[in-house]
């Protein structure tokens, strides 16, 4: 029934309820009554109290969350899975493309002296380099992605999207691996390689 005047300190994120949260002491010190209507407690409560609707322990709560999060969690690991499937079958592509382009240059190696194992290294030096740069790329790409995605679910949600220190060495560490791996393939095809056929191909 009165209009008060007060400043707001800080921002809170909440991902799904909108509104403002105040502080017992505050309320009381801009003469505002502070009725509790609900509970959060670590305890099982049984009880019923006067004006409190509901009384929320915090396993029910957690357990609720679990529930609800569940299905999310394998659509997160079904994107992962298709997005590691993408990615082996980008990266054997382009290092087919890179492998073809060069099978000249390997065969004049090896017929220089060069060993298996030192183009082997080679190529996988090539890999990595190109690896690193498309993931350095890729990091603002997909961070601005996953902000368009965030803003796009509607004004009943607040997500802000971040990427953590261990999330970003979790990504490197499956992009990497997944290059060594897709340049393992290729080691029998140096091993393999004809070079007087693929010295003749550059005539």
């Amino acid at each position: 029934d009165k209009w008060v005047n007060t400043t707001i300190d800080k921002i809170h994120a909440d991902p799904i309820s909108q509104g403002f949260i105040m502080s017992a002491d505050k309320l009381e010190d801009i003469d505002l009554n502070y009725t509790p209507t609900s509970i959060v407690t670590e305890k099982h409560v049984n009880e019923s109290y006067d004006g409190v609707k509901a009384a929320n322990s915090m396993s029910d709560m957690t357990g609720s969350w679990d529930e609800l999060t569940e299905s999310m969690w394998l659509l997160i690991y079904i994107l992962i899975f298709f997005a590691s499937l993408l990615a082996v079958i980008v990266l054997y592509n382009l290092g087919l493309l890179s492998f073809t382009e060069i099978e000249r240059e390997i065969a004049t190696l090896k017929v220089l002296g060069f060993k298996t194992s030192a183009l082997r290294k080679l190529l996988l030096t090539q890999n990595l380099w190109f690896t690193a740069i498309g993931f350095i790329l890729g990091l603002p790409v997909g961070y601005a992605i996953l902000a368009i995605m965030w803003e796009s679910s509607g004004d009943s949600f607040y997500i802000l999207p971040s990427i953590s220190l261990t999330n970003l060495l979790l990504t490197a560490v499956i992009t990497f691996a997944l290059s060594i791996i897709v340049n393992l393939m290729f080691s029998r095809k140096i091993k393999k390689l004809d070079m007087v056929e693929s010295l003749k191909s550059g005539e």
